[in-house]
């Protein structure tokens, strides 16, 4: 399956189910767009990658990985923003930012321990994809404050 082929398969999924986070979709468009993107890039430079010394899957399933844990955090977010209390806004950001944390840590431990040789490049790309993703994440959700305020 080519590139083209799934953003046009994602694309239609999303239109026909209805999430809850798919309520607006303008401000989740960007953590989409990011993912299908760095998909695309991966695929289309795979030979340049492994010349390079990159795992391929690793970067792949990492970006799955990154973009269903900002998915589970925005929504996480967008109810700490909802919060009418101060206890339930931070209930709700702290949760989400734990919930990352602890989960990136353990999927990064069970990656070093099931494979032999850890491809560190992949993983460093991956900790960049990370703060691609919470940078895009924060930006979102400040957008959609600030729609809130007005």
């Amino acid at each position: 399956m080519d590139c083209f082929t799934t953003i046009v398969i994602l694309r239609a999924i999303l239109n026909h189910l209805q999430f809850p986070f798919m309520k607006n979709r303008n401000l989740i468009f960007p953590i989409i767009l990011v993912f299908i993107v760095v998909n695309g890039v991966i695929i289309a430079l795979r030979s340049r990658l492994q010349s390079g010394g990159f795992d391929q899957s690793v970067l792949i399933w990492g970006n799955l990985f990154l973009f269903a844990l900002s998915i589970i955090s925005y929504n996480l977010n967008k109810k700490a923003l909802k919060a009418e209390k101060t206890a339930g806004f931070l209930k709700y950001f702290y949760l989400g930012f734990l919930i990352k944390f602890f989960v990136v840590i353990a999927a990064v431990a069970i990656y070093a321990i099931s494979v032999p040789h850890i491809n560190k490049p992949a993983i460093l790309t991956c900790m960049g994809l990370y703060l691609v993703y919470t940078f895009i994440e924060t930006r979102q959700l400040l957008k959609e404050s600030k729609q809130k305020d007005v």
